[in-house]
């Protein structure tokens, strides 16, 4: 049997597959500036652009229950399951048979909408959406820094009698103590 592939990622296809239309209802895709705005300067509020917000892009698509043949009370919900069973996963997403985007990209998010119910509350049709992101390099890093920056404050080492080098040991006023006990001691 033929097929006509819209679009693939992780096994799961579009398109007319296996004597089924299972066609595209929209796809988007957005890549954005990571910006910061600092206040306080001197000229004031200021911009700093630090580089590119992880790339993401979105398909929905309408499920039917009768989208295999014969009618399937269940199939709406197995194949709501089998996707979020895929939150997680990497993978390449082909849109016309190329890469989506240079990366592969995670399933981040699944949502069913439109669900349709028939008089005993059996889904008849819905409209499903996934959504990716691709993991830059830099979010490892990232991720590494922001841990290592997020040690306590010199104030909060001091009085917690730990921090650098250069506090270890006992206080100035630690030492005054001590000396003043053996002082009183003799």
């Amino acid at each position: 049997m033929s097929a006509a592939i819209q679009a693939e990622w992780h096994g799961h296809r579009w398109g007319y597959v296996d004597g089924a239309a299972v066609g595209l209802q929209a796809l988007s895709r957005v890549r954005s500036l990571k910006v910061v705005q600092q206040s306080g300067t001197r000229s004031g509020a200021s911009l700093n652009y630090l580089g590119l917000e992880p790339f993401t892009c979105s398909l929905s698509w309408p499920i039917a229950a009768t989208i295999r043949g014969a009618a399937d009370e269940d199939f709406i919900r197995a194949e709501i399951r089998a996707w979020e069973a895929d939150l997680g996963q990497y993978d390449t997403l082909t849109v016309g048979g190329e890469a989506w985007h240079d990366r592969p990209l995670q399933l981040i998010s699944v949502s069913a909408s439109d669900i349709r119910l028939d008089a005993r509350g059996r889904a008849l049709t819905a409209v499903l959406t996934a959504t990716w992101a691709e993991k830059l390099p830099e979010q490892d890093k990232a991720r590494r820094t922001k841990t290592i920056a997020k040690k306590a404050s010199p104030a909060t080492e001091k009085a917690l009698g730990i921090g650098s080098g250069a506090d270890v040991g006992p206080t100035a006023k630690a030492k005054r103590l001590a000396q003043e006990k053996k002082e009183a001691a003799r």
